[in-house]
């Protein structure tokens, strides 16, 4: 099947968000030493396995850690086989159109 759109997702706060004090964390890892414990968004990871179909699914990160630390969420959350890329989020982008022309659908992780 030949996919002609992209969907690029976040990680933190995203896919996953910091655990409030109060709350159980519905997952807890270790990542270069540091344990970290995250509440997932289901909703959002069902969406983008039933979008996966028929788009291509970009993960990205603009968190320190790297791309490497997207990649580890992705494994534990259970989409590594509904993913199409990983990266790091862009710094610049270089196009010849304006990116109000084309940039046009970012959405909420709860409206999606």
């Amino acid at each position: 099947m030949l996919k002609n759109n992209n969907i690029f997702c976040d990680v933190d706060e995203t896919l996953v968000r910091e655990v409030l004090f109060d709350e159980t964390p519905d997952v807890e890892f270790v990542f270069n030493g540091c344990l970290f414990r995250k509440k997932v968004n289901y909703n959002l990871i069902e969406k983008l396995k039933e979008k996966s179909k028929t788009v291509f699914i970009i993960i990205w990160t603009s968190n320190s850690l790297g791309s490497e630390y997207a990649e580890t969420i992705i494994d534990i959350v259970g989409l590594r086989q509904f993913i199409d890329v990983v990266l790091f989020k862009p710094t610049k982008i270089i196009d010849d159109s304006p990116i109000f022309d084309w940039y046009l659908n970012q959405e909420k992780p709860n409206d999606f």
